[in-house]
């Protein structure tokens, strides 16, 4: 089996697959795009019986640099969190998703 999307691919057949992330030139960089084309591979992945081991790897040097903030220049943070908020909500908010410790932003 093998699935092509536009920044991933599924490889392999039977019960061991590869998930290849496939943005080489950005270094696998996160954008909306992978994120959907991961999320629809996991979904035919988790769908197909014969799956046991999904081995996540890359094409190019890196796994991935991190989310791709390009498509984000120029655009403040008002317009990307609600024009309401505050820098202290985007900090709840990455609290939220667990992307920040908690013990590192005290108000002590």
């Amino acid at each position: 089996m093998s699935s092509e999307f536009e920044t991933a691919r599924v490889d392999g057949d039977g019960p061991v697959r590869h998930l290849v992330l496939n943005r080489p030139e950005v270094h696998n960089a996160v954008d909306s795009q992978m994120i959907a084309d991961v999320h629809a591979a996991c979904l035919a992945l988790d769908a197909d019986p014969s799956v046991r081991v999904v081995i996540v790897r890359c094409e190019g040097k890196s796994l991935s640099s991190g989310a791709d903030l390009k498509p984000r220049r120029g655009t403040s943070l008002d317009a990307m969190l609600g024009s309401k908020a505050s820098p202290r909500t985007a900090v709840h908010r990455c609290f939220d998703r667990g992307d920040l410790d908690a013990r590192a932003w005290s108000d002590d």
